[in-house]
């Protein structure tokens, strides 16, 4: 069943993210150009996703929890240095569709004001986790200017049963310009994450692929 979970969070997303407009899920491009995002960190894993990415010359963009910026603080830091982007992906990753308005809000505004003292920028994006939308949400994030940005693939990094090369052939599989592809920075599959995209990334760049971070606001 776990194997079914790429298509379902790929495929039928992109059904899904059509009916909300507002909702950036791809970037339009025209060339081999794709981009590489990572949910969940910072994590004690985050410099050794760093000097990996570093080493393949790839910039990213990681949506940072709230609750893990206060507990690694540094490495929220050393991203940023690094010249990745950042976005918001609230506070301690709770399902958005479980919150009241005002525990939602709260959430993503702790988180802003964090990256806010990192960046020095007010309008990061936000991706909220599972890629639950809300109207309360979408609301916010208009009034404060921030693009709400899901994805365009899922190769299911989190599940400990897929391997590095298969998730690496969905993603070739799947991929097209303008891809917003989602992987994750957290304790539980760090190991998992690392050796995909040591598969991956040389592979992606033999067949012409340019890897870029997000630039939307």
């Amino acid at each position: 069943m776990q194997a079914f979970y790429p298509w379902l969070f790929t495929s039928v997303a992109r059904v899904v993210f059509r009916l909300f407009p507002s909702v950036l899920w791809r970037i339009p491009e025209n060339t081999r150009k794709c981009y590489l995002t990572f949910d969940d960190g910072p994590t004690p894993h985050t410099p050794a996703l760093l000097e990996l990415l570093d080493a393949y010359q790839t910039p990213a963009s990681f949506f940072l929890l709230g609750k893990q910026i206060q507990q690694y603080p540094h490495h929220a830091r050393q991203v940023f240095r690094s010249g990745h982007t950042l976005g918001n992906h609230l506070y301690s990753h709770q399902d958005p569709w479980r919150l009241s308005s005002k525990e939602l809000f709260k959430e993503a505004q702790l988180t802003q004001q964090l990256l806010e003292e990192i960046t020095r920028t007010s309008t990061l994006p936000i991706r909220p986790p599972y890629g639950h939308i809300t109207p309360s949400l979408l609301t916010w994030s208009q009034q404060q200017n921030i693009p709400v940005v899901l994805w365009d693939i899922m190769p299911g990094d989190f599940i400990p049963t897929l391997s590095p090369e298969r998730m690496a052939r969905f993603i070739c599989k799947h991929l097209r310009p303008g891809s917003i592809i989602v992987l994750h920075d957290s304790v539980e599959n760090a190991s998992n994450t690392l050796a995909l995209l040591e598969y991956l990334l040389p592979e992606l760049r033999i067949n012409g692929w340019t890897l870029a971070a997000l630039e939307i606001c």
